[in-house]
């Protein structure tokens, strides 16, 4: 219907309204009679606000079109707008919407749930790629699924599940792994005024460590090493420069750079560590990420990596 009482039923099927409509019969006369006694000046504060309450009992939820016209009809609502000091008549209108917008917010909801479902799909392949780089098996992802593969697949959901919803340090240690800070180069003058006066911080899980400050150089050298447990593989160890103001003990991020961890990495060692271990990287990474003024990072960061399985 055009006013939109022929949505009742599919709103009340949707759980959209529960008792709101159908109204009864003189339901807009009894809402008009309650909010007379709002609008009597002479009445007292706690009257006029009980005619509102009142009102709004008799017209729960949203008013329709048909309703706010009845409602200006007698008065009891005024619509008008004021443009430049000169008042507008104008035609009150429902708050329930369109019958084109009681369509459009279900169809939203459908494509809404398409395309969540779909993100989630591609987050599980996603997420199968990457068991598929570092578990050792090669035909996790595959057109034609066999009991062996599913069992692989199974075998690393469960082993998921298990970590699922537990603190990151309260999980099994795999290892040590002792990072150090050698030096850092090519480093941007900040505000182009003075050289940067950085530090270095190490985040691993849930563990943060960071290295001194240096003094304002464009090539720091901190040769500082922190030892940090190895709980989850694979994961990420990022290392964050920040520049430092003594004297207003601002902070100012320089770059980032991002040091992927994995099985394979952590058991094929390079050489002999100097401390007993085994030294599984050691290189320069570039900074990247976006300097305070929208600039691009710049420079370079040297790093090695010595684990303790």
């Amino acid at each position: 219907k055009p006013t939109g009482e022929g949505w009742v039923d599919i709103m009340q099927r949707s759980s959209l309204v529960s008792h709101d409509f159908p109204r009864k019969k003189d339901a807009v006369q009894m809402a008009a009679r309650a909010l007379s006694f709002y609008h009597n000046a002479s009445a007292p504060w706690e009257l006029r606000q009980a005619g509102l309450r009142e009102a709004r009992l008799h017209l729960p939820g949203c008013i329709r079109g048909v309703e706010m016209r009845q409602l200006q009809e007698l008065r009891v609502i005024d619509c008008s707008a004021f443009s430049f000091g000169i008042k507008i008549e104008t035609v009150c209108m429902g708050t329930c919407g369109t019958n084109l917008s009681k369509f459009v917010i279900p169809v939203f909801a459908l494509l809404s749930t398409f395309l969540l479902l779909n993100l989630s799909a591609a987050i599980m392949i996603e997420a199968l790629k990457t068991a598929h780089r570092f578990s050792g098996n090669r035909a996790l992802l595959t057109k034609h699924m066999t009991k062996k593969r599913l069992s692989v697949i199974w075998d690393l959901w469960q082993k998921n599940a298990q970590n699922r919803g537990t603190d990151i340090r309260e999980r099994p240690q795999l290892g040590k792994l002792l990072i150090t800070v050698h030096r850092a180069n090519d480093l941007p003058d900040l505000y182009y005024t003075r050289p940067v006066q950085v530090y270095c911080s190490l985040v691993l899980h849930a563990a943060y460590r960071r290295t001194g400050l240096h003094p304002p150089s464009s090539c720091p050298e901190w040769n500082e090493g922190f030892t940090v447990a190895v709980r989850s593989l694979p994961t990420f160890l990022v290392l964050r420069l920040f520049d430092r103001n003594e004297s207003s003990e601002a902070e100012t991020f320089v770059g980032e750079a991002r040091i992927q961890l994995s099985h394979l990495l952590l058991h094929a060692p390079k050489k002999a560590s100097n401390e007993g271990g085994v030294c599984v990287s050691e290189e320069w990474y570039a900074l990247r990420g976006m300097r305070s003024g929208g600039l691009p990072a710049t420079g370079r960061i040297k790093v090695s990596l010595d684990y303790y399985p």
